[in-house]
């Protein structure tokens, strides 16, 4: 039997540390997209 583990999410950025958000509700594209949010929630 698998067990369900909560949605991730990783970020890469050059020249930045790798981000690892755990059921993040939103994911903002600062500073490369200022202003860009992308609602995760219909997605998870």
């Amino acid at each position: 039997m698998t067990q369900a583990t909560a949605p991730t999410e990783i970020t890469y950025r050059p020249q930045q540390e790798v981000e690892c958000l755990d059921n993040p509700s939103t994911l903002r594209g600062d500073p490369l997209l200022p202003g860009f949010v992308l609602d995760l929630s219909t997605i998870w």
